[in-house]
């Protein structure tokens, strides 16, 4: 059963745990408060000098014999950089927002009610209700990292919860307030204003290492199927496609000018944890979400795009 611990309902086993869970089975992907160490990690990703890599999404086709390119159904398949291994805590904080060339009335022809939402999130950027915090955990796992030596092992993600990209699109099409149902053969339904209703389903993901991203880098593509089953109709195939782009950073650098103010409250597992020693580093993140009228779409066509970044310090595995 889910626990709730400082501002999100986090079950002891699952990955990725910012939902609350509701009597009828829905799943709130809303959270209103933050701790103090929070918000402190909060307010160094908005006012100090943050990691941002190069966006520009490789528009381009890859196959599994591919050298160097992890393929899965979903993301929770791709198999990371052994470093992920453990718990982290997690601060995150919305970025930028903004809608496509088409305006919004190219994103509601392809996502009825979709410019709604990106208003509302939109009028969070900058305040606590645009931050949020969790707890995300990998497993160690036998399975190689594309490109890496024979017998290094790698990282999975735990499965359990609702994933961070399913998240992340639930928040793009319908706010941060949106129910999440999860369906029985793999799909998501997330219910939108005035009886819009989306269903979402993992359509692949691809990850790689990527040196150029700094220490650890690391990429991953997802995309998702998203069609409007209830409360209006829509011609064509709409999808999203999600990147997160990765680094670590070591943190035997964090008192110094080169760790780019990371804030103490990462050493402290923002108030929801205590430290791991055994892990003297860091991770950042940054994913855009790209909502497309078609899959086949180039991302910088995308009519709208979300941006958030990612702030993990790790912490020992929680008891229960």
């Amino acid at each position: 059963a889910a626990a709730t611990a400082l501002l999100v309902a986090v079950a002891p086993n699952t990955g990725f745990t910012l939902q609350n869970a509701r009597a009828d089975g829905t799943l709130d992907a809303s959270c209103s408060r933050r701790t103090a160490a929070a918000g402190a990690a909060a307010a160094t990703l908005t006012t100090g000098p943050f990691w941002r890599p190069a966006w520009a999404a490789e528009e381009v086709e890859v196959t599994q014999a591919q050298l160097g390119v992890g393929m899965g159904a979903t993301a929770e398949e791709l198999v990371l950089p052994k470093f992920f291994v453990g718990e982290w805590a997690v601060v995150a904080q919305l970025y930028q927002v903004e809608a496509g060339k088409g305006g919004e009335q190219a994103l509601n022809a392809a996502f009825p009610r979709a410019g709604d939402a990106l208003k509302g999130v939109r009028d969070t950027m900058g305040t606590a209700d645009g931050e949020f915090v969790a707890r995300r955990r990998w497993q160690a796992t036998s399975k190689q990292v594309p490109g890496s030596p024979e017998g290094d092992g790698g990282a999975l993600e735990d499965a359990d919860g609702v994933s961070v990209g399913v998240f992340a699109a639930a928040q793009a099409l319908a706010g941060r307030s949106a129910p999440i149902q999860p369906r029985t053969d793999g799909a998501v339904e997330i219910g939108a204003s005035g009886g819009i209703r989306f269903q979402l389903r993992a359509a692949g993901a691809t990850g790689r290492p990527d040196p150029t991203l700094g220490d650890g880098g690391f990429r991953i593509n997802e995309l998702f199927e998203a069609k409007t089953i209830a409360g209006a109709s829509v011609e064509g195939e709409p999808a999203i496609r999600i990147s997160t782009y990765w680094k670590r950073v070591q943190a035997n650098l964090a008192a110094g000018k080169d760790a780019k103010g990371l804030p103490d409250s990462a050493e402290a597992g923002f108030g929801m944890g205590k430290a791991d020693p055994s892990r003297p580093y860091f991770l950042q993140a940054v994913q855009v979400v790209y909502l497309l009228s078609d899959p086949t779409v180039p991302s910088d066509s995308a009519v709208a795009t979300y941006t958030t970044r990612f702030l993990y310090s790790p912490i020992l595995p929680t008891k229960g």
